[in-house]
C-alpha cells in the first residue's frame, strides 16, 4: 500500500506515509542501543576488574578504574567533531557506517585486553561511536522525517540509549567476562546490513547536484509512488512531482535568509 498525495486525509503517526520513515529511525538507532549497552557495561564488570580474578591478571587501581570511566566522554567529544566535521563531506549513509566500526573495536578489545591500557583505548572508542551517534543520527533523522513527526521520531534516541544501559547492566551482571562481547558485537554488524536497504537523505543529494536520486530517495521516505515514466497528465503525477519541486526549491534556496540581530532576543512590547 503506498500514500495517495491525491487523497488529502489527516494522517496518524502509524499511517502509510510515515512506514519507512519510523522503519529507518528505528533502524539506525540499532547503534544507539549498542552504544547505551557499552555504557551500561562498566559498572557490573568493575568489581571483578579490581579483583584478584581480574581477566586482566592485575586488578585495577581506583585511578585506572576512574580512568576507564572517564575516557568514554573524551572520545565522546572526539567523536562529536570528527563526524561533525566528515558528515556533510561524507555523507550521512557513510557516516553511518563508520559509527560501527570504533564499537566493533571496543568489544574486540574488551575479549582480547591483556592489560588496563586495552580498556583505555576501548572506552575511547566506544565514546567516539557514541558521540558521533548523537551527531549524524538527529540529522538523518530530521532530514527523511515529515514536519508532524519529527519531534516523535527524534526523542527516540534517549529511549534507546536508556534500554541499551539496562541490557548492558543485565548482561554484565550475569554473563561472563569473555561471553558478552562475543554476543553484544553481533549488533552493529547487524546495523550496517539492515542500514544497507536505505538511502540517503534527499537534502544531501540535492546538495551535491543529484537530483535523480534525491527525487528517488524522497518518495521512498515519503512512501509516495513515483510518477511513471512519460505520464504527465495524471493528478498523481503532478502532486507528487509538485510536492518533490517544492521541496527542493526549498532545499537549494537553503531554507531561512534573513539574519539574525540582537533584536530578535529582545522582549517585544
Amino acid at each position: 500500500m503506498t500514500f495517495d498525495t491525491s487523497q488529502p486525509q489527516k494522517l496518524s503517526l502509524f499511517s502509510a506515509r510515515y512506514r519507512w520513515q519510523i522503519i529507518a529511525t528505528m533502524t539506525v538507532h540499532i547503534m544507539t542501543l549498542t552504544h547505551g549497552i557499552a555504557v551500561g557495561w562498566l559498572s557490573p564488570s568493575l568489581r571483578l576488574l579490581g579483583s584478584d580474578h581480574s581477566p586482566l591478571g592485575d586488578p585495577l587501581t581506583i585511578t585506572e578504574a576512574s580512568w576507564v570511566g572517564s575516557l568514554i566522554g573524551l572520545g565522546s567529544m572526539t567523536g562529536n567533531i570528527v563526524f561533525g566535521l566528515l558528515i556533510d563531506r561524507l555523507g550521512r549513509k557513510l557516516c553511518m557506517y563508520f559509527l560501527a566500526i570504533p564499537n566493533m573495536m571496543y568489544w574486540i578489545l574488551i575479549y582480547t585486553a591483556q592489560d588496563v591500557t586495552y580498556l583505555y583505548a576501548g572506552r575511547f572508542l566506544a565514546g567516539m561511536s557514541g558521540g558521533g551517534c548523537y551527531v549524524v543520527l538527529p540529522i538523518f533523522i530530521a532530514e527523511i522525517a515529515d514536519n508532524s513527526v519529527r519531534g516523535a521520531l527524534s526523542s527516540m534516541a534517549m529511549m534507546y540509549v536508556s534500554m541499551g544501559m539496562m541490557v548492558g547492566f543485565a548482561l554484565a551482571s550475569y554473563l561472563s567476562y569473555y561471553l558478552m562481547p562475543c554476543i553484544i558485537i553481533a549488533l552493529p554488524v547487524v546495523f550496517m546490513l539492515a542500514i544497507f536497504g536505505l538511502a540517503e537523505t534527499p537534502q544531501f543529494l540535492l546538495r551535491r547536484g543529484q537530483d535523480v536520486k534525491a527525487e528517488k530517495s524522497f518518495y521512498f521516505y515519503k512512501n509516495l509512488r513515483p510518477p511513471p515514466a512519460g505520464d504527465k497528465e495524471s493528478s498523481h503525477h503532478d502532486a507528487a512531482k509538485i510536492e518533490f519541486d517544492t521541496f527542493r526549491l526549498q532545499v537549494l534556496s537553503g531554507g531561512v535568509t534573513e539574519s539574525i540581530t540582537w533584536r530578535d532576543f529582545k522582549q517585544s512590547r
